[in-house]
């Protein structure tokens, strides 16, 4: 069985993860978490709370098999394929600038190594090129988008269901969550808030569940 690398930005999630969902296919999966050092944004504090713990959770669902690193993720990259003999990585697509600029510079240096890269839609309905005006520009006032563009455009897919029988590796020289120091060092101000807060898969679907039973009907409201 080949080797890909799954590489989780946005997205910490198993249900609805065309990345993972695609992968697990045809691969012994290889799921990564980098936080980069060079380009990311710096996080605020109950940010960096949430990552923790959606870290956490995600490793949980992964078996324990997700690796982390900090650092600079095109070297990372090129390193974890190298290392493990990587053929093909699988990761959703993010609109932030730096992140689509960065996407760009690690797929084009794959494809002059022959590494396949998959770069998935896991957060549109539609993306951006898909709905265009007739000119082929994008649309500026909503009505026309919705009327003209969405409702004349593919229907979106359906959400993908969890990955049966996954394959995973673990990369001997990935950190642990901890090792990131994500969570406050003195002040446990986080600690009331997470009694509130279910940061899981799990709690969010419960939320989402919750809205669709209960609220989506008054949303105009």
């Amino acid at each position: 069985m080949s080797k890909a690398i799954v590489w989780f930005r946005n997205d910490l999630r198993t249900y609805d993860n065309p990345a993972l969902f695609n992968a697990s296919s045809h691969h012994e999966i290889l799921p990564i978490y980098i936080i980069d050092n060079n380009n990311e944004c710096l996080l605020g504090g109950a940010s960096k709370v949430w990552l923790h713990h959606a870290l956490i959770d995600l490793n949980q669902q992964l078996d324990g098999k997700l690796s982390i690193y900090n650092g600079d993720t095109q070297e990372i990259i090129s390193e974890l394929i190298e290392k493990h003999q990587i053929s093909e990585i699988y990761f959703n697509q993010s609109y932030e600038p730096w992140q689509s600029k960065q996407d760009k510079m690690i797929i084009a240096k794959l494809a002059s190594t022959g590494v396949k890269t998959h770069c998935e839609n896991a957060t549109l309905l539609w993306q951006p090129e898909q709905v265009l005006k007739q000119d082929g520009t994008p649309y500026k006032v909503f009505t026309p988008f919705y009327r003209k563009g969405c409702l004349n455009a593919p229907s979106p897919r359906l959400p993908l269901p969890n990955p049966r029988n996954l394959s995973t590796i673990k990369d001997n020289s990935s950190l642990n969550i901890d090792d990131l120091k994500l969570l406050p060092k003195k002040l446990s101000w986080h600690v009331p808030m997470l009694k509130n807060w279910d940061i899981s898969e799990k709690g969010a679907l419960q939320r989402l569940n919750a809205f669709i039973d209960e609220h989506i009907n008054q949303y105009k409201s």
